[in-house]
């Protein structure tokens, strides 16, 4: 989403013989520096902090770069502009539309089981995951020992190669955060001597300091989500997909 953005933001610069020209206040060309800018910031927000108000963003900006040569240009002006306009337009929006209408129906799920739940219990967030169902027993929610913290995250990336992590924070003071909202797990690891739970995906590495509790829902044997307390009695929510 960068790249589209900076490709809208630059289009105008590199060639004003079809974009229109920048420097001669033409309003097409700013209305695409400012598009191209907005984009590209919104998209770098997003990469720091995901949430869904990014992506509708990114989304509505989508579809104003599709019916852009409508708005701004006439009718004889080049249709190579109009056709760029549509591709990278469509391409926005496609690519936003994932995380800003698909991925809402979990979202929604959590808050609605908390409020049932009336606390914000392991179980209830697991459940909230999308993989616990009630009766199922093919599904079952355990409770790592300490003992085994090392040996279980130094082998989970083998066990949820191929899956998508998905990570939130959830607290009473903070709110839902989601920190990551899809990416590949690379590596996990706790360090006994820190007390110190170190995820690592692509970019980045989030590290749950003094662990508390740490419970796996497991599906026929896979891991399906993980719920870590920490010492500030927050969640750090894994789910796996």
């Amino acid at each position: 989403m960068v790249t589209l953005g900076t490709v809208i933001f630059a289009s105008p610069w590199v060639l004003p013989s079809s974009f229109g020209d920048p420097l001669a206040g033409d309003a097409t060309a700013w209305a695409l520096v400012l598009t191209g800018a907005v984009t590209t910031g919104t998209a770098v927000v997003g990469i720091v902090l995901p949430e869904r108000w990014e992506a509708l963003i990114e989304f509505a900006l989508g579809g104003w770069v599709i019916i852009l040569p409508w708005v701004m240009l006439p009718l004889h002006e080049s249709t190579a502009v109009t056709w760029a306009a549509v591709i990278i337009g469509s391409i926005i929006v496609v690519i936003s539309a994932v995380p800003a209408f698909l991925e809402a129906e979990p979202k929604r799920r959590i808050e609605m089981v908390m409020i049932n739940h009336g606390s914000r219990t392991t179980e209830a967030l697991l459940s909230a995951a999308g993989c616990l169902s009630k009766g199922d027993d093919r599904m079952g929610v355990r409770v790592l020992p300490k003992s085994d913290w090392s040996a279980y995250f130094s082998e989970l990336h083998k066990e949820v190669e191929g899956k998508e992590i998905k990570i939130e924070v959830i607290g009473e003071t903070l709110g839902d955060q989601v920190l990551i909202r899809s990416s590949t797990l690379i590596g996990a690891t706790y360090e006994p001597k820190e007390d110190a739970l170190e995820i690592s995906v692509k970019g980045m590495t989030h590290v749950v300091d003094r662990p508390q509790k740490i419970s796996v829902l497991d599906e026929n044997g896979t891991v399906c989500a993980i719920d870590v307390i920490d010492i500030g009695a927050r969640h750090q929510l894994m789910t796996f997909a």
